[in-house]
């Protein structure tokens, strides 16, 4: 079979990196030593339940692995090659968008579908236990497929209609949110109010729902076969049009791109001029600070898709809450409260990752960063600038995560009866709200710090990004998803120990906080040159 010579090129240059296969080797060995983990954990349920359990967990971790590799691995790609001024080169050529288009997918979908292929053996394990059917197991892999090749085609058209990394990666990880969170809540909503979905539809676009309705080994009827067949349908459509979106897009994205950037080599115009003025102005005030202050707060802090996404899940919040203290389905309204607040905090913490390895590593990659080393600046004012840079853009950000968890706490404190809760369920729920906050203060500065050293140890943005979560945030989200698991097979737990249990876990978190926070200060204590020349030797070794 002969491939498009785009395509034909990325994937042999990606099957000799070595990373491509030890991504499918690392992936596959985490999920097996988790697996024998909760396996080991408990041996009082029986097979069947725990088999049942195993497989869901496993199913959503998956689930959200295929729904983020967009964000991370197509969302930049074409955008990439925009900023660099390489694609102009491509369609001199006889090439079209669509080869281009593919040819970028296939390079950077091979890494994902070798991780989430290497899983599948590992989730056909339930089926041997008893309790899955091996169809449910099929129509698992299924839908994990298709919402990988959906989140990658969102990433290539959001890539094809922007410039900047942030603005990609922010684009599409608000569509799959939107797809994913908000279509879900709003028929919630329905039927919190209303007693009833007028939409139901809006559920069909929504990978969470094609999951759901997988799940059901033995008691699968004939409409919900349906309702899933639509719901694979409506979701490869999306992402078939993404992909045709994308490669009908590209060629006139680029167009406009360099016709936009002619018209601003052109000689300014009167209003130009007193824009100049104005930034002129706003320059000279921004001098009476710190050179690296000023040159790292230029810039939003989560732009404005990112402020969109977060207002947008906050009215959702805010809707939630009002739903609660109305009194009709009092307990319905906390539940979304709760997951929707976790979502906050989890949008927070990525967004911060994002800009935080933001401007290093486009420093980095564009040359920058060798000219700002041969300034008067030293490296200390330059992090200390980037520091107090981020500190400014986040705060109120954060200020509003404090402020959810508050409201949250004194709904659990004013409206315990009305909620259904003792005294033990609020102090638990009190113990969660309150640590959160803590948390969050924590994990501010830590994300700051080990965001800048990755921004300075890899040579790509979202690498950064991913080695800042990973290091951060991922050891606590194994961690809860462990305590979940085990307080879901244990009998016989008392709220003291889920009380305990709780505390321990927040213990664990500013634990690596502390020493991940630490461990990244001391490398930015060493130099920048000793960072990268760490990092260029990890990137000639794992390109």
């Amino acid at each position: 079979m002969t491939l498009p010579p785009v395509v034909d090129r990325e994937l042999r240059v990606a099957s000799r990196r070595p990373a491509t296969h030890r991504v499918r080797f690392f992936s596959a060995l985490g999920v097996m030593a988790l697996w024998i983990l909760l396996l080991g954990m408990n041996r009082s349920a029986t097979a069947a339940s725990l088999s049942q359990l195993i497989f869901v967990i496993f199913g959503s971790i998956a689930l959200g692995f295929a729904m983020l590799a967009g964000v991370f691995l197509t969302a930049d790609c074409l955008s990439e090659e925009q900023r660099e001024e390489t694609l102009g080169l491509l369609f001199l050529t006889d090439l079209k968008g669509y080869d281009v288009v593919l040819g970028k997918l296939a390079a950077t979908s091979l890494q994902a579908s070798y991780g989430l292929i290497a899983v599948f053996p590992l989730l056909a394990l339930p089926v041997l236990m008893g309790g899955v059917s091996g169809t449910a197991f099929w129509r698992l892999v299924v839908v994990l497929l298709v919402t990988l090749f959906l989140s990658l085609s969102l990433g290539m058209v959001v890539s094809a209609l922007n410039r900047e990394a942030r603005q990609s990666m922010a684009g599409t990880f608000g569509a799959m949110v939107l797809l994913a969170g908000v279509f879900p809540a709003f028929y919630w909503f329905q039927i919190l109010i209303f007693r009833r979905a007028w939409a139901p539809w809006v559920l069909l676009p929504s990978p969470v729902f094609a999951f759901v309705q997988s799940l059901d080994s033995y008691t699968f009827s004939r409409t919900r076969w349906n309702l899933f067949l639509v719901s694979l349908a409506v979701l490869a459509g999306i992402g078939l049009l993404s992909l045709a979106g994308a490669a009908f897009l590209l060629p006139r994205a680029w167009r406009s791109g360099f016709r936009a950037k002619a018209r601003d080599r052109s000689p300014p115009g009167p209003a130009a001029a007193s824009g100049s003025v104005h930034r002129v102005m706003e320059a000279r005030a921004l001098r009476t600070w710190s050179p690296g202050y000023w040159l790292a707060l230029r810039g939003p802090g989560v732009g404005r898709l990112g402020a969109a996404l977060l207002v947008v899940v906050l009215g959702i919040w805010a809707t939630f809450l009002a739903i609660c203290l109305s009194g009709r389905n009092a307990q319905n309204g906390f539940a979304g409260i709760l997951f929707t607040g976790a979502g906050l905090h989890i949008l927070m913490k990525v967004f911060l990752s994002v800009e935080c390895t933001r401007h290093l590593s486009e420093a980095r990659q564009s040359g920058a960063l060798e000219l700002l080393l041969t300034t008067p600046l030293s490296e200390r004012e330059i992090l200390e600038g980037q520091f107090r840079a981020i500190l400014r853009k986040f705060w109120g950000w954060w200020l509003v995560l404090c402020l959810v968890n508050i409201f949250m706490a004194g709904a659990v404190t004013v409206f315990s009866i009305r909620l259904g809760m003792r005294w033990q369920e609020q102090f638990t729920f009190m113990e969660i709200l309150i640590g959160g906050i803590f948390a969050a203060l924590a994990d501010l500065p830590t994300i700051t710090l080990v965001g800048m050293w990755q921004a300075l140890r890899t040579n790509r943005h979202h690498r950064a990004v991913l080695a800042t979560i990973g290091r951060v945030l991922l050891p606590s989200w194994g961690a809860i998803f462990v305590i979940i698991f085990f307080m879901s097979t244990s009998r016989g737990v008392s709220e003291t120990e889920v009380d305990a249990i709780f505390a321990l876990w927040f213990v664990f978190g500013l634990g690596v906080d502390a020493v991940m926070g630490g461990t990244a200060y001391g490398w930015l204590r060493r130099g920048f040159r000793r960072i990268l020349k760490e990092g260029s030797w990890i990137g000639t070794r794992c390109p």
